[in-house]
C-alpha cells in the first residue's frame, strides 16, 4: 500500500489549515473546500529515483515529496477540487476502491500541503 511521505525544512505554524475566523471548525473545512494550487512560477523541481524536490526561491522553503504525495500534487495542480474530487481521481488511478487507511493518508497529504504552502483551501460558495 502506499504512503503518504514527505518531509519539510518549513517549521509548522501549528494551524491544521489556512482556515479563517468565519471557519471555526477546520476539519470541516478540509471537507468542503476547494483546494487549489499556489502560484508554482517560483518553484524549482528535481526529480530523483524516489522523490521529488520542490524549493520555493520565494519562501527558501524545500519539501520532499514521494510517488503518492507527487500524484495528489499533480491531481490538484492539473484540476482543483474538494477533498472527494482528489479521492475520487485517486480511486480512478488505482482502477480499485480506497481503503479507509489510504483516504486518510490522501487526507493528511493535503492537509501537509497546505501546511508547507503548496496548496490553498478556499471556501466553497
Amino acid at each position: 500500500m502506499a504512503e503518504c511521505c514527505f518531509s519539510s525544512t518549513r517549521q509548522g505554524d501549528g494551524r491544521i489549515l489556512g482556515a479563517t475566523d468565519e471557519i471555526a471548525d477546520a476539519a470541516n473545512l478540509v471537507d468542503r473546500a476547494v483546494f487549489r494550487m499556489v502560484d508554482t512560477a517560483s518553484f524549482l523541481w528535481k526529480h530523483l529515483d524516489d522523490a521529488h524536490i520542490i524549493y520555493d526561491t520565494r519562501s527558501g522553503h524545500s519539501q520532499a515529496l514521494n510517488d503518492f504525495a507527487y500524484e495528489i500534487f499533480d491531481i490538484i495542480k492539473e484540476s482543483p477540487g474538494r477533498l472527494s474530487d482528489i479521492m475520487d481521481d485517486v480511486e480512478r488511478i488505482l482502477e480499485q476502491p480506497l481503503t479507509d487507511d489510504l483516504k486518510q493518508q490522501i487526507r493528511m497529504t493535503v492537509v501537509a500541503f497546505d501546511k508547507m504552502g503548496l496548496i490553498r483551501p478556499v471556501k466553497p460558495e
